[in-house]
């Protein structure tokens, strides 16, 4: 499908990806503020996401290549009782 028209609101331009299946890719890509290479935001729930040792499916969008635990600590703007309060 040809990309779609220009969206003056936004000032980009909406294109519609899919897969080499046909299915639609939802998502957004646009300049990052800090490098102003491209960012990529891709919406997928947890049906179309799939760990390495996973077979594929017809609904797999994504496959985790690896995980790495990262400490937040020093990142988070309170304590999880201020942020996460119900």
């Amino acid at each position: 499908m040809p990309p779609m028209p220009f969206d003056s609101r936004s000032k980009s331009k909406l294109r519609e990806y899919r897969t080499e299946e046909g299915a639609q890719i939802d998502g957004i890509i646009y300049p990052s503020s800090k490098t102003g290479q491209k960012a990529i935001v891709i919406f997928a729930d947890s049906l179309a996401c799939i760990d390495a040792e996973d077979a594929t499916e017809q609904r797999t969008l994504l496959r985790l290549d690896k995980a790495v635990d990262v400490s937040l600590e020093g990142y988070a703007a309170g304590t999880d009782h201020e942020i996460f309060r119900p």
